[in-house]
């Protein structure tokens, strides 16, 4: 008599592939992970180098978007803590979406009436869908033209389109920009919706361009209305706590080694005025003590 095996064949257990991400801890690992490399890379952008934080948020907004996270790290703009997009990855964005056809521009008008307007065809639909015009009236109106450091003033055209292209994404395709603005908008408007004159340069790292909007913010505070008179308060201030240290406003001033004359510094200035005032005033007195211990 023979006997045959019946032992059931050994279950094998296949394992998921994992999908980093914020939804499961393994993903958020694996995410982690991802955002360590990057951030002990030296070709992200300098903003993210040494930055794991700020790494793994780009790699969530990348996977979010559809996006390479290399392309939305150099793309990608931290002003007062508010991330923003350039404007040419917003339109790389939708040209990319496969939800429209390449984005065009239509122009006319000229002066203030140069009027852009930016559309595309709908491929489900086949309809050509419009975005609301930009013009240069619209610039001077809102206050981006006549601010210092204006590109509305020596690119028009471009900012024009730039513009359009944004006004187009947040109307059509709003899960593109995921809700934030362009730098180019940030810069215009600024972080809380007020208009603020600064300087910009499409390229530079986003602390350098954080320092430049502070240092704009400064300048319209000091020269708003209502504020004039707080800021020659806090000079005057200045002024005594150094008298009264025994010091010249000139001799702290050199030690300064800022080009604003004392009777035109601003918060940062009068602020670091009382912080080197108060470094030579502890000096001196070390000095005195010593020269009296020795005597």
């Amino acid at each position: 008599m023979t006997t045959e095996s019946t032992a059931l064949p050994e279950k094998t257990t296949q394992e998921l592939p994992v999908r980093a991400g914020f939804d499961t801890i393994q993903g958020y690992r694996a995410l982690k992970s991802m955002a360590l490399d990057l951030a002990a890379s030296k070709l992200v952008p300098q903003t993210f180098q040494g930055n794991a934080p700020d790494c793994l948020i780009a790699l969530e907004m990348a996977a979010r978007i559809g996006a390479s996270p290399l392309a939305v790290m150099q793309n990608m703009y931290i002003v007062h803590g508010k991330p923003g997009w350039s404007a040419q990855f917003v339109i790389a964005c939708l040209n990319a979406s496969g939800l429209f056809s390449p984005l065009r521009f239509e122009i006319e008008g000229d002066g203030d009436g140069r009027t852009c307007t930016a559309w595309a065809v709908e491929r489900a639909t086949g309809k050509t869908l419009e975005g609301p015009p930009v013009s240069i009236q619209m610039s001077k109106d809102e206050g981006w033209y006549g601010k210092n450091g204006s590109k509305w003033k020596t690119m028009p055209e471009l900012m024009l389109r730039y513009r359009a292209a944004t006004f187009f994404g947040r109307l059509y395709a709003p899960h593109i920009l995921m809700g934030m603005q362009t730098m180019e908008e940030i810069v215009d408007i600024g972080p809380g919706g007020e208009i603020i004159g600064r300087e910009f340069a499409a390229n530079r790292p986003a602390r350098d361009i954080s320092a430049a909007l502070d240092a704009a913010e400064e300048q319209q505070a000091e020269t708003g209305p209502n504020v004039r008179e707080e800021a020659e308060r806090r000079r005057q201030d200045t002024f005594a706590h150094i008298e009264q240290l025994g010091l010249s406003v000139d001799a702290v001033h050199a030690e300064m080694r800022v080009s604003k004359a004392p009777t035109s510094w601003g918060k940062s200035e009068c602020a670091k005025a009382v912080e080197i005032a108060d470094a030579m005033a502890a000096e001196f007195q070390a000095d005195a003590d010593r020269e009296g211990q020795e005597g």
